[in-house]
């Protein structure tokens, strides 16, 4: 029983040891930083990303083109007079004119529209940074609890063994090793539980990453996030700074630019059609002709449908600006408040809690292996000892995911620096 006991203790640095073990051959071994890194590489919303910018690159390009082609026609025909066939030929180019600016529009849209593009890629590689934050605090903190859960399963089976060996003696009644048995199949239950989500959750990290489903992921663990040197805790300029450096607020004003520029190449695209042209025509063998003019377009359709859906765009554009900016600010102070929380949550748990909670344990377990406590008790001290285990996982997991909510509120990875 001494050494069931002994065991027991040492548990939680036996479980260390193994974590640290080497991994297997065909793994990949992961730190946040790393996490972070492949996120902005390959996450599929930041590949989408990149495709878009590459396509406003080539709508920039080609908004250089004129908004209509030259027109060149050529025809021919035969003439009969009395001498015989003739041939008339005729050759004219007409050149439209840009009478409203259309084409000098639609650069400026396209053009704000590539701004916008690289905008919007910036803020999914931020996202996908943040997305790749908590996934990989999720999936650490569910191996933290599978561990937790297997050191629960073994306490729970070193508790049973104990009882039994002390009813054998005649010290206990069967009573006490049947409880501890069916905390231990509770404990066994639980671990199940805690391989799916585990499996779960590296799932889910690996469509962060946008790797391949059977990859196995070896998660190395990073200090909790602390709060940066230099960066106030307050909320309003903290709000302040996020407006100024929020990258998906820059793609809504740059989207809002190539909106306003949309509207007023659709007024242009309206605007009447004046071309040019000249000519050169041969009437047989009696004359040669050479003639130009202007056309112009009775100005009865202007555009009008296109006019009013640009305008709608333009409009919406702008409202959609308004409510970012007044959204930025609320997630700002809602991400402080929470991380002033989860941080308060942390401490306490982590500290003093903790430990009191696993010297109780031991002290327990030391006094029912001399005879001197109840089963009760030690179950008792167990749950409270699993329970601030339990409660500091949360907490930590909690202050990460604070942390990442933080950073993609301000839209700048203030904590990288700190695992760098």
């Amino acid at each position: 029983m001494r050494t069931a006991i002994a065991l027991i203790l040492l548990l939680p640095a036996l479980l260390s040891l193994a974590h640290g073990a080497e991994p297997p051959p065909d793994s990949l071994t992961l730190t946040m930083t790393n996490a972070v890194q492949i996120a902005r590489e390959s996450n599929p919303a930041v590949r989408a990303a990149r495709i878009d910018v590459d396509a406003a690159e080539a709508a920039r390009r080609g908004a250089g083109a004129p908004v209509q082609n030259p027109e060149l026609s050529l025809g021919a025909g035969a003439r009969i007079t009395q001498g015989g066939p003739q041939a008339d030929v005729a050759v004219r180019l007409e050149v439209p004119l840009d009478v409203g600016g259309a084409a000098r529009q639609r650069r400026s849209r396209e053009a704000a529209g590539l701004e916008a593009a690289r905008a919007r890629l910036a803020a999914a590689e931020l996202d996908a940074a943040v997305a790749a934050r908590l996934a990989f605090a999720e999936a650490t903190a569910a191996e933290s609890r599978l561990a937790l859960a297997d050191e629960a399963v073994a306490l729970a089976v070193g508790i049973e063994d104990a009882a039994r060996r002390r009813h054998e003696l005649g010290e206990v009644s069967i009573l006490e090793p049947n409880s501890a048995g069916l905390d231990r199949s509770s404990a066994e239950a639980a671990r199940a539980t805690r391989r799916g989500e585990l499996d779960v959750a590296q799932q889910r990290l690996r469509e962060v990453l946008g790797m391949p489903g059977g990859q196995l992921l070896v998660l190395v663990d990073e200090p909790p996030p602390a709060w940066p040197a230099g960066l106030a805790r307050d909320g309003e300029a903290l709000a302040r700074d996020a407006v100024a450096r929020r990258t998906d607020l820059l793609a809504s004003r740059e989207a809002e630019d190539a909106a306003a520029a949309g509207l007023r190449a659709a007024r242009a695209e309206g605007a009447p059609g004046i071309s040019v042209g000249g000519g050169w025509e041969r009437e047989g063998e009696e004359a040669n002709i050479v003639g130009g003019g202007v056309s112009f377009e009775i100005p009865l359709q202007r555009n009008q449908i296109g006019v009013a859906r640009a305008g709608r765009a333009a409009d919406r554009a702008e409202l959609r600006t308004g409510v970012l900016t007044q959204q930025i600010e609320r997630d700002v102070r809602a991400a402080l408040a929470a991380w002033l929380a989860a941080d308060e949550r942390y401490r306490a748990t982590s500290g003093e809690a903790l430990a009191l909670a696993e010297t109780n344990l031991r002290l327990v377990l030391r006094a029912y292996e001399a005879g001197e406590e109840d089963l009760l008790v030690v179950q008792m001290m167990q749950r409270q000892a699993l329970a601030a285990r339990r409660a500091a996982i949360e907490a930590e997991l909690a202050l990460r995911r604070a942390s990442a909510l933080l950073e993609g509120a301000l839209g700048e990875e203030v904590f990288r620096a700190l695992v760098e």
